[in-house]
């Protein structure tokens, strides 16, 4: 009776130990940090802003651009936070003064630095089997996400026209919405594609011009790194 229940006993030892044998090592785990870096093209809205001369100013910009970089933690895998710092530039495009009456305006420019902590929310569309199932950053396959953030934004711009040259710099809240695709080609590297709208609140960047809020239609592509 000892016998048999030893022989009992050692058979089910072995036999789950061989099965587990036989099945494939777990995968590995998501890579929770993440850098990234991306550029493209912005489109800033035109706006209004009065002057110390009871005037409305119309300004309109021609197509800038964005870039910047990201580092970021999934802390849940459907889930991802950032920090971003980013830069947007603009040639101005035209002044005119209530409405119609061009200034005749020489030329300017606008810049846009904004630093944000953004939160990007997402899932995995086309995991690969033995892969890790990681929304945002570690799984293969497309993920479509969302979000935004919040922060602030450094404004700084210039206009030579008939009326003087204007400069100035001013600092507002910053904000922004958005949503995108990310392709992860290798557990490590993902391209990503995306649009945003951008918005930099009551700022007044020009001498002798009141404030005014900066909104922006943006699409990116960037490359991103998991470590």
């Amino acid at each position: 009776m000892f016998r048999l229940t030893a022989a009992l006993l050692a058979s089910a030892m072995i036999i789950p130990a061989a099965h587990a044998a036989d099945l494939p090592p777990p995968p590995p785990a998501p890579a929770a940090w993440s850098f990234s870096v991306f550029g493209g093209a912005s489109w800033l809205n035109d706006f209004d802003a009065g002057d110390d001369f009871g005037s409305t100013l119309d300004f309109s910009y021609d197509t800038g651009f964005l870039v910047g970089g990201t580092l970021g933690y999934t802390f849940v895998d459907w889930a991802r936070t950032e920090l971003e710092i980013a830069y947007a530039g603009y040639d101005l495009a035209s002044l005119s003064e209530d409405g119609g009456f061009p200034i005749g305006n020489n030329g300017g420019d606008l810049g846009v630095l904004t630093v944000m902590g953004n939160l990007w929310l997402g899932f995995n569309m086309l995991p690969v089997v033995g892969d890790p199932v990681n929304s945002v950053g570690a799984g293969l396959g497309f993920s479509p996400y969302f979000g935004g953030g919040l922060g602030v934004g450094f404004v700084d711009g210039t206009v030579d026209g008939l009326l003087g040259d204007w400069d100035g710099s001013d600092t507002g809240l910053a904000w922004q919405v958005g949503a995108g695709v990310r392709w992860n080609f290798a557990s490590n590297l993902g391209l990503d594609i995306g649009y945003r709208y951008r918005n930099v609140t009551s700022v007044s960047a020009f001498d002798n011009v009141g404030s005014f809020d900066l909104s922006s239609n943006n699409v990116v592509v960037g490359l991103t790194f998991n470590f």
